[in-house]
């Protein structure tokens, strides 16, 4: 038995802990235990309205964005995991004049161009290079272009 504020420490983070595996949450000794249903079914992908003129594949930008952990510095509404806050929030960033704020025109090409090497374009960023591909920063850019287009499901 563990006493003082070790005890009490171990106490609070075992009423911590969520029991998914048998479907029990406990969230604390004051909080009843609950059952909760889990889905296993996948959540209904809904196919994304290309921007006009936007080359690229929205599709498979969506799909680059949260494979080269895009989703982990920026946000972007309605993208599931995309709660980053170390970067800018990139919802409808097509609808603004100037990327950065060192006040890059804000194009597809200007977009793809910061996307494939941000260090090259403003040295000192935090954001990286992420060795994607002409065609990938493309996608990623028509995903992004393409938001104004396909409000959020929420």
């Amino acid at each position: 038995m563990l006493n003082g504020r070790l005890g009490q420490v171990a106490t609070t983070l075992l009423w911590g802990i969520a029991v998914v595996s048998i479907g029990l949450v406990a969230c604390s000794p004051s909080v009843p235990v609950t059952q909760t249903r889990v889905s296993t079914a996948p959540e209904p992908v809904v196919r994304l309205t290309p921007a006009p003129g936007v080359a690229g594949d929205p599709e498979r930008g969506r799909v680059t964005f949260a494979d080269k952990g895009c989703v982990t510095c920026h946000t972007v509404r309605g993208v599931p995991n995309s709660t980053g806050i170390l970067g800018p929030n990139l919802t409808n960033v097509a609808l603004r004049p100037t990327l950065t704020e060192a006040g890059f025109p804000n194009t597809p090409d200007q977009m793809a161009r910061w996307i494939l090497d941000p260090p090259a374009m403003k040295p000192g960023t935090i954001m990286p290079n992420l060795s994607l591909t002409d065609q990938q920063a493309r996608d990623v850019v028509a995903f992004l272009y393409s938001y104004p287009y396909n409000p959020p499901a929420r």
